[in-house]
């Protein structure tokens, strides 16, 4: 018997979602004449009303815009930088502007940055193992075995010729050559 009551009460709860439903008011709207405007007195002007800012250099204008390169540079090794640079083809104060939007969508939190030496600190959070010995392994194993710091890398934005360049360089123990590279990398594809 209950079966039989249940299965009415679903439809029409099931029925009763689709009474909501209503179409938008923009289907509704109609067209206004234009503004008419009494004599002695100007109309607005509208010429600039829908006007779209110009996008990043070369994008829709047709230059010839390079994507940037990452590059091997002795260097910047010896300049305490990885040996790795990114070259990007702008302006570098362009290209300081765009890393500051850049690097928290690749997943690294901004320390400090110094606009008159278009440099950023940064820290990337990574997972360090913890070392124990042998005893803590047996009779400490529900403790954790990694622990989180954060890694700190500096980036120096540098202009040569028509291009800029990118250096990263290691801020403590925790950050690798590795991830600086991998984290080039990233910026080349934000960047480009």
């Amino acid at each position: 018997m209950r079966k039989l009551l249940i299965l009415p009460v679903v439809a029409l709860v099931l029925a009763g979602c689709s009474t909501f439903r209503t179409t938008p008011e923009y289907t509704q709207a109609e067209s206004v004449p234009p503004l008419t405007v009494p004599e002695g007195l100007n109309a607005p002007d509208t010429s600039q009303a829908y006007q779209v800012p110009p996008g990043p250099r070369g994008v829709l204008s047709g230059e010839d815009v390079r994507p940037p390169r990452v590059l091997a540079s002795t260097r910047a090794s010896a300049e305490g930088f990885v040996s790795q640079v990114l070259q990007v083809h702008d302006q570098p104060d362009s290209v300081w502007r765009r890393l500051g939007f850049a690097l928290p969508r690749i997943g690294v939190k901004v320390l400090s940055k110094d606009a008159q030496k278009r440099r950023y600190q940064v820290a990337e959070t990574v997972r360090v193992p913890i070392q124990r010995g042998w005893f803590s392994r047996i009779f400490l194993f529900w403790k954790p075995k990694y622990r989180d710091v954060d890694a700190i890398y500096l980036l120096e934005v540098r202009p040569q010729e028509d291009i800029s360049r990118i250096f990263i360089g290691l801020g403590n123990a925790e950050a690798s050559e590795e991830r600086a590279k991998a984290l080039l990398k990233l910026l080349k594809l934000r960047l480009g």
